[in-house]
């Protein structure tokens, strides 16, 4: 009797279960997110409203900028077109007629130039007569600008004089004093303040223009560098031989239209022209180191009419390849002493 042989069974293997989250470690992970959240928004909210402060003081200053930029274009003059409408001004300003037509056409003139409810002037029916006019300057003081005008002009007034006549009464000459009257004239150079506006690219005369003394451009007394200033030497005269042929050149050229055979004695050739010659020099030569320094105050004469030109020449000297070379050439000694 044949047993069967039951198969031997498979050992199962054991199923593992993922490892369980402990519960608490899982809290304690959620608690510390919400903790970073909650902490976050308000740093956000303080980098968010930093932000937006700090944009809006940037729109504040570029509005201020913006707001100065537009007082700056407010208060510039467009200088030509004021001297253009103020050159016709002064002249019917500065002209006075005496005639009634002329004085009312004036008047309304006048109107049209200045602002409302400025006071009207005085007519004294003396002429006065604008001889010249030149622009002097603008100023400008806070919105408005004051344009000056150096003006001359004549008055012309009667005035009442007496005279001795002598006529005959009868048999006798009877000698009596006459009034009449004389014209007389009177001219005066002045300075003219005119207080004006613009607006866009028109203009108005702000208030009734005034006198002032024309002011003297003339500085005071200043003493120029001279030679004395230079604390030099002067060349040997066997050197100063040669500079002075150099120099017989240089004049040569100097008194010519050719600029390209000058660029070959000197940098930045420089030509008086071929209308003049060369009627006197007086050159004093220093040296200075390796260069020499030529000072000169020659007299040229203006083609056949005699008449002269006298400049100061500044050479400054150096060797190149062997040969004198102008390194500069300079119409004064420096300027002011100190």
């Amino acid at each position: 009797m044949k047993f069967l042989k039951q198969p031997k069974r498979t050992k199962q293997k054991k199923i593992l279960n993922k490892k369980e989250v402990n519960p608490k470690v899982a809290r304690i992970v959620f608690l510390s997110a919400l903790g970073v959240m909650i902490m976050t928004i308000p740093l956000s909210f303080l980098l968010a409203k930093t932000a937006n402060v700090r944009t809006k003081e940037m729109e504040q200053t570029i509005g201020q900028l913006q707001q100065q930029l537009s007082v700056v274009n407010e208060n510039k003059v467009n200088q030509p077109l004021a001297q253009r409408y103020l050159d016709d001004f002064v002249s019917v300003y500065m002209n006075k007629p005496t005639d009634d037509n002329g004085i009312n056409q004036r008047t309304k003139e006048l109107t049209s130039y200045f602002v409302a409810k400025l006071p009207a002037e005085d007519e004294t029916k003396v002429r006065q007569d604008l001889l010249s006019s030149s622009f002097f300057a603008f100023e400008t003081v806070g919105k408005e600008t004051i344009a000056r005008y150096v003006v001359h002009y004549k008055v012309s007034y009667p005035v009442e004089k007496k005279r001795s006549v002598t006529h005959k009464k009868g048999d006798k000459s009877v000698t009596e004093q006459e009034t009449y009257q004389e014209t007389e004239q009177k001219e005066t150079t002045v300075l003219l303040n005119i207080p004006f506006m613009q607006k866009g690219e028109q203009f108005k005369v702000t208030s009734l223009p005034y006198y002032s003394p024309v002011p003297s451009l003339q500085a005071g007394a200043m003493e120029g560098k001279t030679t004395n200033h230079l604390s030099l030497d002067k060349v040997e005269e066997q050197e100063e031989g040669k500079v002075v042929e150099f120099l017989k050149q240089f004049y040569q050229m100097y008194c010519s239209d050719d600029q390209k055979q000058m660029s070959y004695m000197m940098d930045h050739a420089e030509v008086l022209g071929s209308d003049y010659t060369l009627a006197s020099t007086n050159p004093t030569i220093y040296k200075d180191k390796q260069k020499l320094i030529i000072v000169d105050t020659p007299v040229f004469q203006e083609g056949k009419s005699g008449n002269n030109h006298k400049e100061y020449l500044v050479l400054t000297v150096v060797r190149k390849d062997g040969k004198f070379y102008i390194e500069k050439l300079s119409h004064d000694l420096g300027g002011l002493t100190k």
